[in-house]
């Protein structure tokens, strides 16, 4: 998986946040849990901008290779919300919890080399080589036995399977709570209007 352009993916348009469909759910919850349900190995390559949402789905990936080009963050205590997509789990899985705890209330940019120094990604190339490097590495994986990669990737996830599930739930609910409210309405104004924001 990568992104179409020049950057990864830049999240969430903060003009125009997402209305809750029929069900009550917000649209982009259904992709979140066609990524959680995913029972293959996953590759993504990631350069220029992976924020927020698109910064979060990189813990659903087996593997992660990022170009030198990489601006990561989660910024999600600046914009008055919660973390979201099990990333409170995910992130102090792969790195540690008080590094994660860095990450997410600094809400700091990340270069390449900080992703790599993290643990959050495997390896790190120029941009120019990243796609193929990852697709080299997806094409010699799709040449082992499907069924035993699937069995793996389960032995790999199922002791986190738990965790990630109520960490999922958990921010959800935070989610709900936090979006559309007083500090998210004036994180949002802010960003717009180009200023800092005035917490009540």
């Amino acid at each position: 998986m990568t992104g179409a352009g020049d950057d990864f993916s830049s999240g969430q348009d903060l003009s125009d946040f997402p209305v809750k469909d029929a069900s009550g759910r917000l649209p982009y919850r259904y992709t979140e849990q066609a990524f959680l349900e995913f029972d293959k190995p996953l590759l993504m390559c990631t350069k220029g901008l992976a924020i927020g949402g698109g910064g979060t789905i990189l813990f659903h990936a087996d593997i992660v290779y990022v170009g030198e080009s990489l601006r990561f963050r989660l910024p999600f205590a600046a914009l008055g919300l919660a973390p979201e997509f099990g990333s409170s789990y995910l992130l102090q899985a792969n790195i540690g919890a008080q590094r994660a705890a860095d990450v997410l209330y600094s809400a700091d940019w990340l270069d390449a080399e900080q992703a790599l120094e993290l643990g959050i990604a495997a390896r790190k190339f120029s941009d120019d080589e990243l796609l193929e490097k990852t697709l080299e590495k997806a094409r010699a994986i799709a040449q082992l036995a499907p069924n035993a990669l699937r069995e793996s990737k389960r032995c790999l996830k199922l002791a986190q399977q738990q965790s990630i599930e109520a960490a999922y739930h958990r921010e959800g609910e935070a989610m709900d709570r936090l979006a559309g409210g007083p500090e998210n309405t004036e994180a949002i104004t802010a960003f717009i209007e180009k200023r800092a924001p005035k917490w009540g």
